[in-house]
């Protein structure tokens, strides 16, 4: 064939015979890490470096926290009564113990902080305005007795028939005393009646 006869040939071919005429191409073989896009490789790398980090922030030892006292303390009576606005009657000895100090509570509440020689806090006596229970004690207790006095009713909790906690109101106060390895009803009846 002569070149102009193979010119106009090409010239009169329809492009969709070229295109079906063109080998087709092999569709690529599917790797088989393709699910390592971007995204979520990098997902994966965030989990595994949380994991591996997580031990040295968790387990790090925390810095001490300085927490404020709720209280002023005082070593005169006169200065935390006057701190709190009310007046408190109660034994400066009991037992072998002496007040070690008075202790004046934001909400307006004095109490006297009794220790023994190992310094440890064995009688607190609180005072405060109202009739909430002020003892601060939440333990459970097997006993519980109501001692009727002739002005107030006095609620004493305990075990094994020794008083830990009396709570009473009178004449617009709450009062709580609170023995630590406990006493008798007749100890605490007597204790009682020396705090107003």
């Amino acid at each position: 064939m002569k070149k102009e006869n193979m010119l106009r040939v090409f010239n009169d071919l329809n492009d969709d015979f070229i295109a079906e005429a063109a080998p087709r191409s092999l569709k690529p073989k599917e790797s088989p890490f393709a699910w390592l896009n971007t995204r979520v490789l990098a997902g994966a790398m965030a989990v595994l470096l949380i994991a591996l980090l997580s031990p040295l922030f968790l387990n790090r030892p925390s810095e001490p926290v300085q927490i404020t006292r709720p209280y002023t303390s005082f070593a005169e009576k006169s200065e935390a009564e006057q701190k709190a606005g009310l007046a408190l009657t109660c034994p400066d000895t009991w037992h072998d113990c002496t007040v070690s100090e008075y202790r004046v509570y934001t909400a307006g509440m004095l109490e006297a902080v009794y220790m023994n020689a190992e310094n440890e806090t064995v009688l607190t006596v609180r005072k405060a305005k109202g009739s909430d229970d002020i003892s601060g004690d939440y333990n459970t207790y097997a006993e519980e007795t109501v001692i009727r006095k002739d002005e107030f009713v006095i609620t004493a909790r305990g075990d094994n028939g020794l008083c830990h906690v009396m709570t009473w109101t009178a004449d617009g106060y709450s009062y709580s005393v609170s023995v630590s390895a406990g006493i008798s009803p007749e100890e605490a009846d007597l204790l009682i009646d020396s705090i107003r």
